[in-house]
C-alpha cells in the first residue's frame, strides 16, 4: 500500500467515522425525546433511556450507601446486574444532565468499536467499509439500546490487536475493562494461551483487575464495598436460573421445555473451544486467530442466557472479521454471512413485515439461527487447522 492510497483511506475512515458519529448521536436525541413507556408486568412509565437510568441511579444509590442490587421502580425499571465497579465508574456521566450523558455515552460505545474495527494494520483493513455495512445497523440496536456492548466489543478488539502486536500487558488492560462491565468478557483472556509474554499479560491484568475491583472504595468504606459485590454475585446467581436468552438454551427450551441442564449446554459450549485453542498454541496463522476470536465472539453469545438484540453486535462483530479478513472465501462461507446480514442484522428492521417479526422472528429466536450456521462453519475450520498442526508434527517426528 502506498503513501497515497494510505492517505485516501484514512480521509474515507475520518468522514465515515464523522458521519455514524453523527447518527449515533442523533439516535441519541430520539432515545433522549421517546415519550415515557410500560414494561410488561408493570403499571408504572419510564424513560425511552431507561437502562442509562439504572446505570446513571446504580452510581447514586452506591454513593447514598444503598443495596444497588435491588429493584427501585419509583426511579427505573428492571435490577442493576453490572459490577460495583461499572457503578463507582459511570459517576464521570452521573453527574450530566440526561441528554448530555446520554449521548456522551452512545458516543463513547460507537468510538471504541469503530476505532476498534478500522485499524489500516488488521488483516481486513482492505474490506473495512464493507464490514462497517455489515457492522453498524447492529451497534445501532445496542446504541438505541443504551446498552455497553459496542464498547465491550470494541474493547476485545483492541485487545485482540495488542495481542497480535505482542503488547500483551495492554491486552490484559483491555480484557479486565470489558470483564468489568460484563463478565463473560474474560473469556478472551483464554487468548493469552496461545501469545508469548504470559507473565506480563497475568501482571498486567491483576493490577488491572485489582484497581477496577477498589474503584467502590472511592465513594464507600471496605465494608460497603465488600456488601455491593455480596449483592453482585446474588444477583448474577439468581438471574442465571431465570433466564434464556435468545440463546441454544432457549432453542433447546423451544424443542424440549421440561429441559433443564442449563449448566451442562454451557459447560459444553465452553468445552468446545478447547480442541480450537490448544492447537492455536503452535501454529502461527494470523487467519487461524481471528477465526479463533469469532468463535469466542460467538461463544459470547450463543450460550448466553442472557443474550438479548443488543448483545447480538458481538456475534455480529465476530462474524464480520472472520469473513472479511479472507482473501476467497467459500460460497458457502459467502452465503452464510449473507444470511447472517438478512435474519441476524436485520431481521428487526423494517425489511420485514410487522407480523412476521412478530410471529415467527421473535418466538423462535430466527436472529440467532445464521450465528449457529457460522459458528460450526468458524469451529470447522479450527479443527483442520488442529488437524494441520498435528500432521506437521508428525512429518517433523
Amino acid at each position: 500500500m502506498n503513501i497515497y492510497s494510505t492517505v485516501q483511506r484514512k480521509t474515507l475512515l475520518l468522514w465515515a467515522g464523522v458521519l455514524l458519529g453523527l447518527v449515533s448521536v442523533y439516535a441519541s436525541w430520539l432515545k433522549y425525546q421517546a415519550p415515557p413507556r410500560a414494561f410488561e408486568g408493570s403499571p408504572l412509565q419510564y424513560t425511552g433511556y431507561n437502562n442509562y437510568v439504572i446505570f446513571k441511579q446504580a452510581f447514586f444509590h452506591l454513593l447514598d450507601h444503598k443495596d444497588m442490587y435491588v429493584l427501585y421502580p419509583a426511579e427505573h425499571h428492571d435490577l442493576f446486574k453490572y459490577s460495583p465497579g461499572f457503578a463507582a465508574a459511570f459517576g464521570i456521566l452521573a453527574w450530566l444532565p440526561d441528554c448530555i450523558g446520554l449521548t456522551v455515552w452512545n458516543l463513547l460505545n460507537f468510538l471504541v468499536f469503530f476505532l476498534a474495527l478500522t485499524r489500516l494494520s488488521v488483516p481486513w483493513a482492505a474490506r473495512i467499509p464493507l464490514l462497517l455495512v455489515f457492522t453498524f445497523p447492529e451497534l445501532l440496536t445496542s446504541l438505541q439500546n443504551l446498552q455497553s456492548n459496542g464498547l465491550m466489543t470494541g474493547l476485545l478488539i483492541f485487545a485482540f490487536i495488542d495481542f497480535e502486536k505482542s503488547n500483551t500487558g495492554k491486552a490484559a488492560v483491555w480484557i479486565a475493562l470489558a470483564a468489568f462491565i460484563k463478565v463473560y468478557a474474560g473469556l478472551a483472556a483464554l487468548f493469552f494461551l496461545i501469545y508469548p509474554g504470559k507473565v506480563r499479560f497475568i501482571i498486567h491484568g491483576l493490577l488491572a483487575v485489582g484497581v477496577l475491583f477498589c474503584l467502590p472504595l472511592i465513594w464507600v468504606p471496605p465494608a460497603e464495598m465488600w456488601a455491593q459485590y455480596r449483592g453482585w454475585w446474588r444477583i448474577l446467581s439468581q438471574d442465571h436460573e431465570a433466564s434464556l436468552g435468545i440463546s441454544i438454551l432457549y432453542l433447546i427450551h423451544l424443542v424440549q421445555p421440561a429441559f433443564q441442564s442449563k449448566t451442562f449446554i454451557q459447560v459444553f459450549g465452553l468445552g468446545m473451544i478447547l480442541p480450537a485453542l490448544f492447537p492455536l498454541r503452535k501454529f502461527a496463522d494470523v487467519l487461524s486467530r481471528i477465526n479463533l476470536l469469532a468463535f469466542l465472539f460467538l461463544t459470547m453469545v450463543i450460550y448466553n442466557h442472557k443474550s438479548e438484540s443488543a448483545t447480538f453486535i458481538l456475534a455480529v462483530a465476530g462474524m464480520g472479521i472472520w469473513y472479511f479478513s479472507k482473501a476467497n472465501p467459500t460460497r458457502l462461507q459467502t452465503a452464510g454471512i449473507g444470511l447472517a446480514f438478512i435474519f441476524t442484522v436485520l431481521s428487526a428492521s423494517d425489511l420485514f413485515p410487522a407480523n412476521i417479526r412478530k410471529n415467527w422472528f421473535v418466538p423462535y429466536g430466527v436472529k440467532l439461527w445464521p450465528c449457529i450456521l457460522i459458528y460450526l462453519l468458524v469451529l470447522k475450520e479450527l479443527i483442520l487447522t488442529g488437524f494441520r498442526v498435528q500432521g506437521a508434527e508428525e512429518i517433523r517426528g
